[in-house]
């Protein structure tokens, strides 16, 4: 029997069956495709990694940036690939264990290269990630791949706007690299 039909009034644990207006529908609304498909790349792709390479998305990302950018800092890797520096320390520790980067110091400030086991081991995995990114964008035509790619970019270069409003929902409190709540990546 529902409240009305009781006569009391409704509960605040009743059900709501009816969809909420307005609706967020992943048509319209762009964190919703964009989350699916990161989810996608990201849990799909860590599990391959590790299963084939001994290395999961994480240390996958960081290997590819000092692939492509030899003697990029922690900082820089961190803002490069999007994930915060527990993170980074993270896949840094575990690369450095298995010897597939080193370090060098310079006045205080680290340097991140991709040693030989890296290097090969980053060619064996670039083959398997463009292998993902081609069935990823099979239904689209070159040129519509490529206009994503650039719309994604434009939407990365928001990021810096997206995290000021976000410091200022949070009461200026910006955002903790240790907090539970932020994504890894």
């Amino acid at each position: 029997m529902s409240a009305a039909e009781t006569g009391g009034s409704a509960s605040r644990t009743s059900p709501i069956r009816t969809p909420l207006e307005p609706r967020l529908e992943r048509e319209n609304y762009m964190p919703g495709p964009l989350a699916i498909v990161n989810n996608f790349l990201l849990w799909g792709g860590s599990r391959v990694y590790r299963h084939r390479f001994g290395v999961g998305i994480n240390e996958w990302r960081l290997l590819g940036r000092l692939a492509t950018t030899p003697g990029a800092t922690p900082a820089e890797a961190t803002v490069a690939i999007g994930v915060n520096k527990a993170v980074l320390s993270r896949a840094m520790t575990t690369l450095l264990d298995k010897g597939l980067i080193v370090t060098e110091s310079d006045r205080r400030v680290r340097h991140m290269y991709v040693t030989p086991a890296g290097a090969d081991l980053y060619q064996q995995m670039r083959l398997v990630a463009e292998d993902r990114e081609r069935i990823l964008l099979a239904s689209l035509t070159d040129a519509e791949a490529s206009a994503l790619r650039g719309l994604l970019v434009k939407m990365i270069d928001q990021a810096p706007a997206l995290m000021a409003y976000d410091a200022a929902q949070l009461d200026g409190a910006g955002l903790d690299d240790d907090d539970p709540d932020q994504p890894e990546g």
